[in-house]
């Protein structure tokens, strides 16, 4: 699957590779985080649809907010 269609740096792949091994090629897909990306969304949009994949068993883990949160630092350094 090409679901990035935008250009993208070391650092912002590593970061989605870390999220796609985590919530699954096929949630990423079809993710507003990959929707966001590719439409050049604001920041603050794209670091909301990384949040949106904290929670297990419908509710917000800190252990995956905190992953969240390295991945967007990552994405954005």
């Amino acid at each position: 699957q090409n679901t990035i269609k935008v250009t993208l740096n070391q650092n912002q792949i590593d970061s989605l590779c870390s999220i796609i091994y985590n919530i699954g090629a096929n949630g990423f897909h079809n993710s507003h985080l990959a929707r966001y990306i590719n439409i050049g969304s604001p920041k603050e949009d794209i670091e909301e649809a990384f949040l949106m994949w904290n929670k297990a068993g419908g509710k917000p883990i800190d252990a995956l907010t905190n992953r969240r949160k390295r991945e967007i630092t990552l994405y954005f350094s």
